[in-house]
């Protein structure tokens, strides 16, 4: 049981670590507060493509990736195009 609290203009409550953690919450973690069924539902902000590459800093950022694809099997027209360079027989990098 949790007992609410006041915190300032608002109603708050604590929530335990051990809870925290098996939600992935940490301090700053953004939530969405909504009621269901007369019920409070925490979930995690959904995040939108800005937001998740405004993330990526050349730390976190990984290398190139190169696809080998054997001679035998066909490439349509769409996957060339989406093909940057050809390095060798099979060998694409993707944009």
């Amino acid at each position: 049981m949790f007992e609410v609290q006041k915190r300032g203009n608002s109603l708050g409550i604590r929530i335990p670590k051990s809870l925290a953690v098996k939600v992935g919450l940490e301090v700053g973690s953004e939530v969405d507060l909504d009621v269901e069924d007369g019920h409070f539902v925490i979930k995690p902000k959904s995040a939108n493509l800005d937001e998740l590459l405004s993330r990526v800093t050349p730390e976190n950022l990984h290398r190139k990736v190169f696809w080998f694809i054997p001679s035998f099997l066909k490439i349509s027209d769409n996957h060339k195009k989406i093909a940057e360079t050809q390095t060798g027989e099979g060998l694409w990098t993707l944009r």
